[in-house]
């Protein structure tokens, strides 16, 4: 009996480096095609823009109907989370070039929603349709539950990239883009720009800012914590033959 014991003991003592070299095989793996995806859904395509555009008009028809199911189903639909993540993971390994790419697919779906939105609000004015987002804004009044929506805001991100890296489950990357609540948020936007109150615009686009900037500053904090690392030269060719796609 004690021989076995001592057999089964060498046996895991010769076989585990094996086996920690086979998950780490693995792992890379998974980032490697984690990391073509985020490049590949943060391209500014026809179905990028055509799901933000959807994303954008349907968070205005839940803003102005203060139906949270609609707003749910906006955020779900969004893809402005991919290039937020890619610009943390560039920021993280210092590749410019991934940082540009995600910087042009956010505002590029951040401006193709705001014009969209403002135009679809100027046609909801020819019809004489009540546009009083008052609502929207009142959360935004006290000072307390801004912060508790900024740190929310990080959390999220820095949820995001964990979901990212350790899960294979979809699902939880769809909970954080619900958590995220960006969409509504540039949809409010779109909306003053089409009611033309540029002084609301302005305070709102403020707020919109720290919102972003502490969800990026989340995803940042959760790369390094996490220890993430990619071959550039990888990136660099995932950039390049995603532009040869077009």
């Amino acid at each position: 009996m004690i021989s076995n014991n001592s057999n089964f003991s060498v046996l895991s003592f010769v076989t585990k480096p094996f086996h920690r070299w086979r998950e780490h095989l693995h792992e890379n793996k998974m980032i490697k095609n984690a990391v073509e995806n985020l490049i590949l859904n943060s391209n500014l395509e026809a179905k990028f823009f055509v799901m933000s555009i959807i994303s954008g008009i349907m968070a205005t028809i839940g803003i102005l109907m203060e139906d949270v199911v609609i707003l749910i189903a906006a955020m779900v639909l969004a893809p402005l989370l991919n290039p937020i993540l890619a610009l943390a993971a560039g920021i993280v390994l210092g590749h410019m070039r991934l940082v540009w790419y995600a910087i042009k697919g956010f505002f590029g779906g951040f401006l193709a929603i705001i014009l969209v939105v403002a135009g679809f609000t100027r046609g909801l004015m020819y019809l004489n349709y009540d546009l009083n987002i008052a609502h929207f804004f009142a959360k935004f009044e006290s000072e307390s539950v801004t912060l508790l929506l900024i740190i929310s805001a990080f959390l999220s991100g820095f949820a995001g990239v964990y979901s990212w890296l350790k899960s294979s489950n979809s699902f939880n990357l769809v909970g954080v883009a619900i958590a995220v609540a960006l969409i509504p948020l540039v949809s409010a936007l779109g909306i003053l720009l089409g009611l033309e109150k540029i002084t609301a615009m302005g305070y709102l686009a403020g707020w919109f800012g720290f919102n972003l900037l502490s969800l990026i500053l989340g995803a940042i904090t959760a790369f390094v914590i996490l220890g993430f690392r990619h071959p550039k030269q990888q990136i660099t060719k995932d950039l390049e033959e995603v532009s040869q796609a077009k």
